[in-house]
């Protein structure tokens, strides 16, 4: 059989060792090429307007470095990223420092999920993340970060974050306006 558009790669004979693993073997791969992607493909429709996804974000910041940050002298990090709400919230909780990692990675994930990143006179304050026990996330945006949401045509933020005991990661989606 002839290879001519094709290239073989063999990955070597290795073994994964471990509770719930089990061994790989050789295996082989072929590499094709494929069409170039210019957008989608004929016929097919982009969803926009009310309820549509504008923007994803993601962030992953280790708790340690939020702690350290925090308590480094001649620098209150915490009152330029917090709110007064978020601040009790925090000092309220079991563990202050994995809350504030938490509320720091969902606002810049909704950074990144605006599509603009942190620029010009939007503020960390601008976004105000509440956890109410055992309930969702809620986000909410205020000032210029409000306004820059609003002529994206981003009507709501939905989030969700997950800490362990060295980091926070927070996923964010940006939803259009009625939705």
């Amino acid at each position: 059989m002839a290879r001519a558009t094709r290239e073989e790669t063999r990955i070597p004979r290795r073994s994964i060792t471990g509770p719930g693993r089990g061994v790989l073997h050789s295996a082989r791969f072929r590499r094709v090429s494929l069409p170039r992607h210019d957008g989608p493909p004929e016929g097919t429709h982009t969803i926009t307007g009310p309820g549509a996804i504008l923007g994803v974000g993601i962030d992953v910041i280790g708790v340690a470095r939020v702690e350290r940050e925090a308590s480094r002298p001649g620098l209150d990090l915490l009152d330029e990223l917090f709110t007064p709400a978020e601040r009790a919230a925090a000092a309220s909780a079991h563990r202050p420092g994995r809350r504030y990692a938490a509320g720091y990675a969902v606002k810049e994930a909704c950074f990144k999920a605006l599509g603009t990143g942190k620029v010009g006179r939007m503020a960390w304050r601008d976004i105000e993340v509440t956890a109410p026990r055992g309930g969702a996330l809620s986000v909410a945006l205020s000032g210029e970060t409000a306004r820059v949401a609003l002529e994206h045509g981003v009507g709501r933020v939905l989030a969700t974050v997950s800490v362990t005991r060295d980091c926070a990661v927070a996923w964010v989606v940006a939803v259009g306006a009625g939705g």
